[in-house]
């Protein structure tokens, strides 16, 4: 154990002497540290004494050992010649001579004391709690001193402050704050009472104190920052009062209370429904009659209405209102055979028939579609048939008749060259010969306007900012647009950035074209204009950007009118079809086959027989039993780009096209299912 002497004198020579004294050692025998050298006052006043540090080399105190066997003698301070009052806790020792406290040292009362007494001196060791001075000589934490009689010995404790951090924080809605709290504290360090011993170690007590926040310096930041509603008093006390890290909830707004928005309830079955096939007399299944329309009779209620329910304003902590968000009702439209009721929360229907309810954003259109029921043949006698609703025949529709139905049509016998409309759906139970077929046409049509209607409205509406900033440029003044109207500027950005606006326009002429029987005065008037405003440039009667901006507000009114709800009852069910065209707005199922006929459906294709030449177009696919013909006439199978042709037994010289990649089977082949795959390429 390392041996050393801290000693005080006039100069640093008579500083070592000392220790050297004490220690019994020479120069060579240890190692001198000079803590402070001396300082000679003016006129001899305020000198300052020289301190050393002298301690034995480790051989030294080995030999040292051997000699004096088990005894060593005691290292002390060696006497200064000046006494420094002490400037904090300190206690010169010199107690009543009692034989159990002779040389040792104890702590009473946080007062140290001692009793050294010739050989027999205690010794004292600083710790990192506790700092110690002997004769104002500091010690350091770790080190052990022996205490000699007429020592000072003095020791300070410093206790540790933490200062309370807070903020307040309020979230972007201003709907709550939060108090977020570092609590603050004191340690206090109390050194501890000790018994007479040898060897004391300086030990402090420490206790914990923490320090609280103030609520009025709370209170004075909220109003600071405009918080005046919601504010949770008891919560800001507690939060000050806090002895842990933490984030209190302080204030909070009241938020609102969103309303409903109105809505209609349908009360009665409005869809086609899959039945059971029926039985025949003769004990066998009939296969074709596997759909049933649903019917109300006169009084019956078919829907309810509920009207929009306001929500309720909150409040944020700044005291400002919070709207509750707006609700919006339903729009009814009643249409035949139906009425509101007085308080007009209720539909009812006024006749017997089909319910009918398209429900398309905000707008509920209502109506009942009345059924006919012709019994026996359509002919000459008969006359021609337009129905506004559902028309069952249970006879044959004879050549060069024609049978006009707004809604179904089920015709139970043979159809010879005449021509079917209906705007649902069409059974035929027998064989449809030599005939023109539309089903569901005015959803062919709007099919295609939709594409070509939004690609119209975008353009229009980027058109008219292109026409905003044109009227600002130096080559076209306000003086031109007041004598030509927007027919120059219009002929500028149609050669320019806008041919595929032209481009789309021509495409929309054309496509009313082809469906001109089911325009009404509606879409006559939007082709006047197109034709008057984009289409004959010398003469535009688009003279201003509100002229123009009425055509966007009215492209946008028809997109809405064409972007209909699918409709699971428009379809066409028919046995067998020769020499016929057919055009169906949704999905065809023919049970024994086709031959040399014109099909185009919006919706799957299925056949459970053949199809013998002709060209047949599905939407959304097609699932044939078997096609293609033996001989010169070609059978032709198209889907658009996406959707699968599935073939059982495909016959050598069948087309099949999907979108525009097309292929000729030249072999007969089985089990054809083909697609494009990501590369627009063919899978089978």
């Amino acid at each position: 154990m390392e041996r050393s002497v801290i000693a005080r004198a006039k100069t640093v020579q008579d500083a070592v002497e000392q220790a050297l004294t004490l220690l019994d050692a020479t120069k060579q025998q240890v190692h001198i540290e000079v803590m402070e050298s001396e300082a000679k006052g003016m006129l001899g006043l305020y000198s300052k004494q020289a301190v050393v540090k002298v301690t034995l080399k480790t051989e030294e105190i080995l030999d040292q050992s051997l000699d004096m066997a088990e005894y060593s003698p005691p290292i002390s301070i060696a006497e200064a010649s000046v006494n420094i009052p002490p400037s904090r806790i300190e206690h010169p020792v010199t107690t009543p001579s009692i034989d159990n406290t002779e040389g040792k040292v104890w702590i009473e009362s946080g007062q140290v004391y001692f009793h050294s007494k010739g050989n027999h001196q205690p010794s004292i060791r600083a710790t990192e709690q506790v700092s110690l001075w002997i004769d104002e000589v500091p010690i350091l934490a770790g080190e052990t001193v022996k205490l000699s009689a007429g020592d000072i010995v003095r020791y300070e404790v410093e206790d540790k402050v933490v200062e309370p951090v807070w903020d307040i924080h309020i979230d972007d809605k201003a709907m709550n704050v939060q108090l977020r709290i570092e609590a603050g504290y004191r340690i206090i360090r109390q050194v501890v009472d000790t018994p007479p011993t040898l060897r004391l170690v300086l030990k402090a007590e420490e206790h914990k104190q923490y320090t609280p926040i103030e609520p009025i310096a709370v209170r004075k930041k909220l109003i600071e920052q405009k918080v005046v509603y919601g504010l949770y008093h008891d919560e800001i006390k507690k939060a000050c009062l806090s002895e842990v890290n933490d984030t209190f909830l302080i204030a909070e707004g009241e938020q609102a209370i969103a309303g409903t928005n109105g809505y209609f309830e349908i009360k009665v079955d409005t869809k086609t429904r899959k039945v059971q096939p029926k039985m025949r007399e003769n004990g066998t299944i009939d296969y074709r009659e596997i759909k049933e329309f649903p019917c109300v009779d006169d009084g019956d209620l078919i829907g309810l209405i509920y009207p929009p329910a306001i929500g309720i304003n909150g409040v944020n902590v700044f005291g400002e209102p919070v709207l509750a968000p707006p609700v919006t009702g339903v729009i009814v439209l009643t249409g035949h055979g139906t009425q509101l009721s007085q308080d007009g929360l209720e539909i009812l229907a006024t006749r017997t028939g089909m319910p009918e309810v398209i429900i398309q954003g905000r707008h509920v259109k209502v109506a009942i579609i009345p059924k006919l029921e012709h019994r026996g043949d359509v002919a000459l006698q008969t006359g021609n048939i337009h129905f506004q609703g559902d028309v069952e025949i249970s006879g044959t529709v004879q050549d060069t008749m024609k049978v006009e139905a707004d809604g179904n049509i089920h015709i139970k016998g043979n159809v010879n060259m005449a021509e079917i409309i209906a705007t649902q759906s069409l059974m035929v139970t027998a064989n449809v010969i030599g005939s023109e077929v539309a089903v569901g046409q005015l959803f062919l049509f709007y099919g295609q306007a939709e594409p070509i209607l939004q690609v119209i409205l975008e353009q229009t509406e980027f058109l008219t900012t292109a026409i905003e900033q044109l009227n600002r440029a130096a080559a076209f003044k306000i003086t031109d647009i007041d004598q030509h109207g927007l027919a120059p500027l219009l002929d500028v950005l149609f050669r320019g950035r806008f041919k595929e606006l032209h481009k789309q326009l021509l495409l929309f002429m054309r496509t009313i074209e082809e469906h001109k029987a089911l325009i009404n005065e509606e879409w006559q008037k939007y082709i006047k204009e197109i034709k008057n405003g984009f289409l004959n440039l010398t003469m535009s009667h688009f003279k201003t950007a509100q002229d123009l901006d009425r055509f966007v507000k009215r492209t946008a009114y028809l997109l809405d009118r064409v972007v209909l709800p699918q409709l699971d009852h428009i379809f066409a069910q028919f046995h067998y079809i020769q020499n016929s065209q057919i055009l169906v707005g949704g999905p065809v199922q023919v049970k024994k086959g086709c031959y040399n006929t014109q099909l185009r459906c919006a919706g799957l294709l299925e056949v459970t027989g053949f199809l013998r030449g002709g060209d047949y177009y599905a939407a959304k696919g097609m699932h044939i039993q078997e096609a293609g013909t033996i001989g010169s006439n070609s059978t032709k199978l198209t889907v658009k780009e996406g959707a699968v042709i599935h073939v059982d037994k495909l016959l050598g010289g069948t087309i099949l096209q999907i979108g525009s990649k097309m292929h000729h089977f030249k072999e007969d082949t089985l089990n054809v299912k083909a697609r494009l795959n990501e590369d627009r390429q063919f899978v089978w």
